[in-house]
């Protein structure tokens, strides 16, 4: 069994103990029913690039069994209040890491745990709280911009989630004939109350195209709940607990799949899911 791994820094688990990430979650418990696994990462990976990436791909597309889609971390990540009304420029958010040229440039699939174990050398920059609480004046200034974001939401004028949009119809009918191994995984929940609400309605879109695609949708807000429980100090990012219960989405969520039926273990999905004690 071939998987293709293709999103943001949650895939291979940022900030967690490596293998735990909710990608290589749900690679351990099908490679529990016996099957062999191949992972091709091409992550992380901001939307301007997938689309040509998967120009590249597309002789070898039909060749994978199972394709992860988590795109949208960068482009809804902390930024100025503004720039959400401009257009969203592709060398948009290119320093999120050091040695962003990865996830610029990438047209070969990477090593997972040698990117892992790079970013992590920097920790203090990895658990720095993106959100912090602050005094009266600035949470009524937050205030009066989740207003203005609603209000533009409604009319249809943030030209970041219009740009989104139509970078993520872009990637959906690049995989329009292998539509049916896609699973699409929306922007998780942060702690920021503004970003969170941004994530929301780019989440909305996801799900809205990604159904339209014909491809399964899984909506991280459904999942992840209570983001105090399931996000790292950093307020950003998955804690291994996060990447538990995503994964548990997603293996309910393959269950009901029309992929890879003479592959199917007699095993069932509670089997897969006791072997991680913290999904039950």
């Amino acid at each position: 069994m071939r998987l293709l791994v293709i999103g943001g820094c949650h895939t291979y688990g940022f900030g967690i103990e490596s293998g735990k990430g909710f990608v290589q979650q749900v690679a351990s418990a099908l490679g529990r029913t016996g099957q062999d696994l191949i992972l091709d990462y091409y992550a992380p990976a901001k939307m301007s690039h997938i689309r040509p990436l998967l120009a590249n791909l597309d002789a070898q597309l039909n060749q994978y069994d199972l394709i992860f889609l988590q795109p949208g971390h960068f482009e809804v990540i902390h930024t100025y209040f503004r720039e959400l009304f401009q257009p969203l420029l592709v060398g948009s958010n290119t320093a999120v890491y050091e040695g962003h040229c990865v996830i610029d440039h990438q047209s070969q699939p990477i090593s997972v745990h040698v990117f892992h174990e790079k970013l992590l050398k920097d920790a203090d920059k990895v658990f720095e709280p993106h959100y912090k609480p602050t005094g009266r004046r600035e949470r009524l200034r937050r205030l009066g911009k989740q207003v203005i974001l609603e209000l533009a939401y409604r009319f249809g004028r943030i030209d970041r989630l219009t740009d989104m949009r139509q970078m993520l119809n872009d990637a959906l009918t690049a995989l329009s004939t292998c539509r049916s191994k896609v699973i699409l995984i929306t922007p998780m929940p942060v702690c920021d109350p503004f970003m969170n609400q941004l994530r929301r309605m780019a989440s909305a879109i996801f799900i809205k195209e990604g159904e339209a695609a014909g491809v399964t949708v899984i909506n991280s807000f459904s999942c992840l709940n209570l983001p105090d429980a399931v996000l790292l100090p950093d307020g950003c990012h998955l804690n291994s607990f996060g990447h538990a219960q995503l994964a548990k989405a997603i293996l309910l969520a393959y269950e009901r799949m029309d992929v890879l039926p003479q592959q199917r273990s007699e095993a069932t999905i509670g089997d897969r899911i006791d072997y991680y004690g913290e999904l039950q």
